[in-house]
């Protein structure tokens, strides 16, 4: 489901609403991005939202499964503005 910009990576079939993101890590802590659409498909999917951290891929990956992040993990957020880059002819 990525390429749906859906707030979350893949669907389970038969099973309604279950949500799985990934997240990535190079080292085995570290920070981790949502974007404000896939923290707020936690939020409103809660336990049927799945987060998978792989974390520690320079060496050994390990991977940890958090249920209902929006409830587990401590969130702050803030905003941004982009600079694009737009070509004419």
């Amino acid at each position: 489901r990525r390429s749906d910009a859906c707030g979350f990576d893949f669907a389970v079939r038969g099973v309604d609403g279950l949500a799985i993101e990934v997240k990535g890590l190079k080292p085995l802590r570290g920070e981790i991005q949502f974007t404000d659409r896939e923290w707020a498909e936690a939020r409103a999917r809660r336990t049927l939202y799945l987060l998978v951290v792989v974390g520690n891929l320079a060496a050994e990956p390990v991977a940890r499964v958090i249920p209902d992040p929006a409830t587990a993990l401590k969130a702050a957020s803030s905003q941004q503005v982009t600079v694009a880059t737009v070509w004419r002819s």
